[in-house]
């Protein structure tokens, strides 16, 4: 297993032409919804993996052969060794050990390796600086790791970016069925796009990943009292903020997840369809926003 680690990390590095050290290769082998490039290491996904697999295959071999035993309690067998590893692992980085030793969905492969996962990133940032952690939490934003290319569909209704009231039945004028959607009679949209590695939001993309688009958005909201002026006119103030990296806060993508399906519901589509449709999209203008940004960085140079 190691040998094949070292065959991917050079295989990597000569079809990249790319010589990495070893916090840039570890930062490569994390998750790419943690930020890396998803080339895992087999030996960090080895015991994870055989412990699910005798939690999978537990009860069938029981009923091949009633005495097939659990060796999750013993210290010496390979089982309870690969479970002594993952602990081990967990309790240095800090975290708590939550790995039994009875079979349990705990214990599933996907579930162990999400916890070890934990470990590598904790590790990753103990050696980074604080320059290399705020660009993973920028890379590790929803959509960041999507090759994409908003806005035809959003273009269509809103003002380019700008603040527009429209009704809700404005957006879907009926459902297939004939009933009116739910909801405030108004909605006030207010589209933002941000550099979540731009000096005025750095030290809250530091903080995590969304950080900076959800202070953003907590901005708007209290600017001039923006939200609770809407609210009093029976208006629903929705800011609508994504970050040039791809990340966008939670009730952007419930929102455009919404939208995707009424219009998934209208033109008789499916919904994922849809969804990708729209996100690809929305990458030209987070391409368009980034293009923007480094026009006005060489004009002010």
């Amino acid at each position: 297993m190691v040998a094949f680690d070292s065959a991917l990390r050079d295989a990597f590095c000569a079809s990249t032409g790319l010589a990495l050290d070893r916090l840039a290769w570890q930062q490569a082998q994390l998750p790419v919804a943690t930020g890396g490039l998803g080339l895992r290491s087999v030996v960090d996904l080895a015991d994870a993996a055989y412990i699910g697999s005798r939690v999978m295959v537990l009860d069938r071999c029981r009923a091949l052969w009633t005495p097939a035993a659990w060796e999750g309690s013993a210290a010496t067998t390979d089982l309870g060794l690969a479970l002594a590893r993952c602990n081990g692992l967990l309790q240095q980085a800090g975290l708590q050990p939550c790995l039994g030793d009875q079979p349990e969905r705990s214990l599933s492969q996907s579930a162990i390796s999400r916890r070890l996962r934990e470990v590598h990133v904790l590790a990753w940032k103990t050696a980074a600086g604080t320059d290399d952690i705020c660009r993973l939490h920028a890379c590790a934003a929803d959509s960041a790791d999507t090759v994409l290319n908003l806005v035809p569909l959003l273009d269509s209704w809103m003002d380019g970016g700008g603040q527009q009231t429209r009704g809700a039945t404005g957006l879907l004028p009926a459902l297939p069925d004939g009933s009116r959607p739910a909801g405030p009679s108004a909605l006030a949209l207010d589209v933002a796009i941000i550099n979540a590695l731009g000096a005025s939001h750095w030290d809250d993309t530091l903080r995590g990943t969304h950080d900076a688009v959800t202070a953003y958005a907590q901005r708007k909201r209290d600017h001039l009292g923006t939200a609770s002026s809407c609210q009093q006119a029976g208006i629903l103030y929705l800011p609508l903020v994504w970050d040039i990296q791809g990340g966008s806060t939670a009730e952007t993508r419930a929102f455009l997840h919404r939208l995707a399906g009424m219009a998934a519901a209208v033109e008789g589509v499916d919904l994922l369809v849809v969804k990708a449709r729209l996100f690809d999209q929305l990458a030209v203008v987070l391409a368009r926003g980034a293009g923007r940004a480094l026009r006005r960085r060489r004009r002010a140079a």
